[in-house]
């Protein structure tokens, strides 16, 4: 069970995620225990999962391994994805894994000097987030996420790809609305890594901390108190006594 959400942003990538591990036998589960679902990989590719752990261990073995050491042998970063999905389903059925393969990623990575967000999902073709469609959700989580990340895009973006500012605080605040309205299997603390574009042009992969995501929850709390302060508003009950003092949202490097 998993919620996993990435923006692509016009300044980088946010990957963000919940910690809820199901450990499964067969279509029995059995366990839930909390586990790392973002990675930092060589090369400056952030690699995410959702669904069964062991797959997605294969998954980003094959990719750092067997694909990453040909990425600039690609003349275009979809014959790069490409490769990656073939790599992939050759591995799974070379070990007479059946399909439908029970694992989604998402792989952000650099080529030709520009940041890419792909997508592995069904069937496990590739699928490029961009400036159009530049976020997507995948998951058990994605029924709660996904709705409510289309409202917030509505709002903050106003129809325009965001930066990675405003791109960790949609993250954060997605993930968090699904840990707080999913019946069970999407549980925090909440994990975000950054494929981040210096000012220089070069690219690098920021973990965000505890205290990092504890500042987008604080920011998300003031934005709540201001929808509260609105109500009071126009539901005549004045302003006098305002929710809370307003907190900036921190830095794309904060």
């Amino acid at each position: 069970m998993t919620v996993v959400v990435a923006i692509f942003c016009e300044d980088g990538v946010v990957v963000a995620s919940d910690s809820m591990i199901t450990n499964s036998m067969g279509h029995l589960h059995t366990t839930e225990t909390k586990g790392k679902k973002i990675y930092s990989m060589p090369d400056t590719h952030l690699f995410a999962f959702a669904g069964d752990p062991a797959l997605a261990a294969r998954f980003r073995l094959v990719l750092e391994h067997g694909i990453m050491p040909v990425k600039e042998s690609k003349s275009h970063a979809l014959d790069y994805v490409t490769s990656v999905t073939t790599a992939i389903i050759n591995h799974f059925r070379a070990t007479m894994l059946k399909e439908p393969f029970y694992v989604e990623t998402s792989v952000s990575f650099v080529h030709g000097g520009q940041h890419h967000c792909s997508l592995f999902q069904a069937e496990l073709q590739p699928r490029f987030l961009d400036s159009d469609h530049y976020w997507s959700v995948f998951g058990s989580g994605k029924q709660y996420a996904d709705p409510f990340l289309a409202f917030l895009t509505d709002v903050f973006c106003e129809k325009k790809q965001p930066n990675v500012s405003t791109g960790k605080f949609l993250a954060t605040w997605a993930v968090d609305h699904a840990i707080q309205t999913n019946t069970g299997g999407v549980n925090g603390p909440i994990q975000m890594s950054i494929l981040q574009k210096e000012l220089d042009g070069s690219y690098s992969i920021i973990d965000q901390s505890e205290q990092d995501i504890e500042d987008q929850i604080q920011a998300i709390d003031a934005a709540k108190c201001a929808l509260v302060d609105w109500r009071k508003m126009v539901g005549g009950e004045g302003r006098e006594d305002p929710c809370v003092p307003p907190i900036p949202i921190p830095t794309a490097n904060a």
